[in-house]
């Protein structure tokens, strides 16, 4: 169940958004998210720039 659901209806057991949330912080502390996905993120944004300007 996506998390935007999970605030409208009753959440199945283990799935509540403070959960997810504290989750996430932790998440955030042990990892290094830009290192993890910084370069995929560039590349991205690379490939959106050729898109949107026609190359």
């Amino acid at each position: 169940m996506p998390l935007w659901e999970c605030r409208t209806k009753p959440c199945r057991r283990g799935e509540s958004p403070d959960m997810i949330n504290r989750i996430a912080k932790l998440m955030g502390v042990v990892m290094n998210m830009d290192r993890m996905v910084g370069g995929q993120f560039e590349e991205g944004l690379g490939n959106l720039k050729r898109v949107v300007e026609g190359g």
